[in-house]
């Protein structure tokens, strides 16, 4: 009877706590993120880029895993992609591109704070364009699509497509 109910407690919170279906959409999630990534680089003219287009994902392992599963083979102008994580605002500095997973806010809003002068396009999984993110994704009808800032956005001296703008919802 003991070893019953062990047996229905594990098998309980691996269901619930361990939730492989939950991880799985998730990392699908940063999967179609860094797709979207990949064509933001493309819709976007960029200056000063060094011998390798740098990409950084703040936190998440499994974001990080995702994008560099997605731009081990790519490049972009000749150049090689580099994604890397970045924990600190220093580390941001070296990127073109800084992705933002649902994480801390508090530390996030800092982080993006800090980086409103530099040449680095902020993407946030959540919608922190009021908080000075470049690019936002969002869910509409279960769709995502994503939000973006041409101002903020050129204001970092970067120019948007106007394909790219026509594919998102263009704010401020």
């Amino acid at each position: 009877m003991k070893k019953i109910l062990i047996i229905t407690v594990v098998s309980f919170l691996a269901i619930n706590v361990f939730n492989p279906a939950g991880l799985h959409a998730q990392m699908s999630a940063y999967k179609l993120h860094s797709l979207f990534v990949y064509n933001f680089v493309k819709n976007i003219k960029w200056e000063n880029v060094g011998g390798e287009f740098v990409i950084g994902v703040y936190g998440k392992a499994e974001a990080l895993r995702e994008f560099k599963d997605n731009f081990s083979n790519k490049n972009f102008s000749g150049k090689k992609f580099n994604v890397k994580s970045i924990s600190e605002v220093s580390e941001a500095s070296e990127c073109q591109i800084l992705y933002i997973p649902r994480s801390n806010l508090s530390k996030t809003k800092s982080m993006i704070s800090a980086l409103k002068d530099q040449n680095i396009l902020v993407v946030t999984e959540d919608d922190l364009i009021a908080e000075g993110a470049s690019i936002s994704f969002e869910l509409i009808n279960s769709k995502l699509n994503f939000k973006i800032s041409k101002s903020k956005t050129e204001d970092k001296g970067l120019k948007v497509s106007s394909s790219l703008l026509a594919l998102g919802t263009v704010v401020g």
